[in-house]
């Protein structure tokens, strides 16, 4: 019994969670040399840090759209995902993939977000 919860409640997390960690690693600091190198090459004074948000994603729209006058995505769906991606990400580094630590709105929206 404790071997079969471990395999379908354990491991599937323990594998699946950094990789998700992991990607949106990937895409935040991607998001943020693009928004560096574009800084540069425009000359503008303000960067992506000095920029305040309710999350990195919001200061990065905020970033790209403000400052920089580009949209940060410009396909819905991708952006759904990429803010799937955030959530499952939060849910992950500050709750373990628990939903207790978690904000209720924020693992509702991950967890049906999901399930599509």
């Amino acid at each position: 019994m404790f071997a079969h919860r471990f395999a379908e409640d354990v491991l599937p997390r323990f594998f699946r969670s950094p990789i998700l960690v992991a990607l949106w690693a990937i895409y935040e600091s991607g998001t943020n040399e693009i928004a560096d190198y574009l800084q540069k090459q425009g000359g503008h004074r303000i960067g992506l840090r000095d920029i305040k948000g309710n999350s990195d994603f919001d200061r990065m729209n905020k970033y790209f759209e403000r400052v920089l006058g580009l949209p940060l995505i410009t396909d819905a769906p991708a952006r759904e995902h990429v803010e799937l991606l955030l959530l499952l990400r939060n849910a992950i580094a500050h709750g373990n993939g628990r939903e207790g630590p978690v904000n209720p709105n924020s693992w509702n929206k991950t967890i049906l977000g999901a399930a599509c």
